[in-house]
Parts: structure tokens; sequence; C-alpha cells
């Protein structure tokens, strides 16, 4: 899964699209046509208190989502365990696989423990030093926070990964790899919103 699965995790999130045509009778007029590439959908649940407004894609199978909690700094490839007095941050994923080693995923990493010695803001230094890697394509302002839209290549490809921290120092991290083009990455990211 390249560079995100060596992170802390790598997650994301898909809903299914569908669109039926019917006719009840002989002399019933048809609905208008409408396109079978429909890419619009909306999550069923938020996501560790935000909302994805738009998703791209037809799933090739029901999302995974997954629950880490990972001691601070961040290692490349590792989550170490969480010992008392150690700073730690929790990261939710939901994982969408679109086949042929395409995927969306979508993570939430929030800083957890905190010591006297890493407080919020350190652990939130260390998840923008862990994930602000490869090249910055473009940078702008969005409903939750401020993003950045990364490529990042490696043995396996280019990734490209879409960076949002808020304003209280939460991350989310939307990324996808070979068919899912960056202005999707980006669209994704301006549709989230925080749950009231």
């Amino acid at each position: 899964m390249g560079g995100v699965a060596g992170g802390i995790l790598a997650l994301a999130v898909v809903v299914l699209v569908a669109t039926q045509l019917t006719r009840t009778g002989p002399e019933a007029t048809p609905p208008p046509a409408t396109s079978t590439h429909a890419t619009t959908a909306v999550p069923e649940q938020p996501l560790e208190g935000f909302r994805i407004g738009y998703l791209p894609g037809t799933a090739e199978a029901p999302p995974r989502e997954t629950t880490t909690t990972c001691a601070m700094p961040p290692e490349p490839g590792i989550c170490r365990s969480v010992l008392p007095g150690v700073p730690s941050a929790r990261s939710t994923t939901r994982l969408h696989d679109r086949g042929a080693a395409d995927y969306i995923s979508v993570t939430v990493i929030r800083p957890q423990a905190t010591t006297p010695a890493a407080d919020r803001a350190q652990i939130a230094d260390w998840l923008a030093a862990a994930y602000y890697r490869g090249t910055e394509l473009r940078s702008f302002d969005v409903p939750v926070g401020t993003a950045q839209i990364r490529a990042d290549s490696d043995a396996d490809g280019t990734e490209h990964l879409a960076v949002v921290r808020t304003g209280d120092d939460v991350f989310i991290l939307v990324s996808g790899r070979h068919r899912v083009p960056v202005e999707q990455l980006e669209r994704i990211v301006r549709s989230i919103s925080p749950v009231p």
C-alpha cells in the first residue's frame, strides 16, 4: 500500500451509489436517463467526529475500519506499544479497495496521552513531520483547517496524499493510488465538515 501503509496506518471510506430505472406499466413514461458513472456518495456514519460529504467511485468491497493507538513520536512502518508515561496518538482509518491495487483511504489521527515533555502541540508536530513528506503540490484552506496535497514516490509507484491539520491539532489523511486523480482528493477534503 506504499508510503501511507508504512505510517501509523492507512484508511478509507467509500459508499455505493446506485441508480434504478423503473417502469410501472406500458403507458408509463421512463424517468430521465442518468449517468452510470455516479461518483458522489455520503457515508452512512461520520468518522471520528467528521462527516465526509463526497467520495468517488464504486465500491468493489465493503470498507474496512481499524483503530490503533501508537506511542509517539511515530516511526515509519512501526506502531510502538503505549507504555505508562509515554505520549500517544489514536488513529481511525476506513480503507476502500477499488480493485487493481487502487484504493481510497481516510484516516483521522488525534493526539492522545500527553506528558510534561510532550504536550498536544508537540505530538501534532511529530505527526506533521511524519506526514508532510514527499513533494507539496498545493496548499489551501478547507472548512476544518488547512490542507496540503502531496506526492510521495517509492518502488511501488507514486502515491498522492491529502493532509488536513485542524485548528485543534487533529490530522485527517486522505490517500489514493493509481486511478484516483489529485482533483478528487482535493474535492474529498473540501467536503469534510465537523459533525454538529
